[in-house]
């Protein structure tokens, strides 16, 4: 998960949800191609909306800035999502 907003965001998400709200968002972001990002993403936000419809607004909101570095080749990725 990219370090730069994940504690910002992570600091508004409810303490008792926190540890799920980080593990989708590692999972969304973990995926081995472009076409799996969107889907699993839409599918994250829809089950987090129970647990915290705030954040989910402002995820949801910034979706396109979070995702832009599957724009990018596969093999760059990684480096992509750390320095994000």
């Amino acid at each position: 998960m990219p370090h730069a907003w994940r504690p910002h965001f992570l600091s508004q998400v409810p303490r008792s949800a926190r540890r799920c709200v980080a593990a989708l968002l590692r999972t969304v972001l973990d995926q081995p191609d472009t076409n799996a990002v969107q889907p699993l993403m839409r599918c994250a936000l829809d089950a987090l909306e129970a647990k915290s419809s705030k954040e989910v607004a402002q995820l949801d909101a910034a979706q396109h800035d979070l995702l832009m570095f599957t724009a990018f080749c596969r093999e760059i990725w990684s480096n992509t999502r750390k320095n994000a």
